[in-house]
């Protein structure tokens, strides 16, 4: 129960913000949810180093580390799911935009997911993710 009041506050904190890559994008939320619930990011290495470079600043320090996608990165460092994603999982969409192209990141916060929007956060059916990690 602790985690849930813990990342509701985060998201909270996080709505009616504009999205800003690097700053508040799927990435920067995602693993500051992660920090919230686990005590440290997934993805602290990439937080603060590509603000001011966008989607190819993030690939280069993508592929500076040895990834070669998002989703090897993704596997890397979390256990990939095959059931539907519980509370505080890691989920994908797969997009066009945002620095993790293809795939944009949100948390599973129950029947719905949360994701890093243009202007707001956005809620989406946990049903329409296209995969999960914890």
């Amino acid at each position: 129960m602790g985690s849930l009041i813990v990342i509701w506050d985060y998201i909270k904190a996080n709505k009616n913000k504009t999205f800003k890559i690097g700053a508040h994008d799927c990435l920067t939320f995602t693993n500051g949810a992660w920090n919230v619930m686990h005590g440290k990011g997934f993805a602290d290495e990439f937080i603060g180093h590509y603000e001011n470079t966008g989607r190819k600043g993030f690939k280069k320090e993508m592929y500076k580390l040895k990834f070669t996608s998002g989703l090897d990165f993704l596997d890397s460092k979390l256990k990939r799911l095959e059931i539907f994603p519980p509370l505080g999982a890691l989920v994908i969409l797969n997009q066009e935009s945002g620095c993790m192209a293809p795939h944009a990141l949100g948390i599973c916060i129950g029947i719905n997911s949360v994701f890093v929007g243009k202007n707001d956060l956005i809620f989406i059916p946990t049903e329409e993710v296209h995969g999960a990690w914890l």
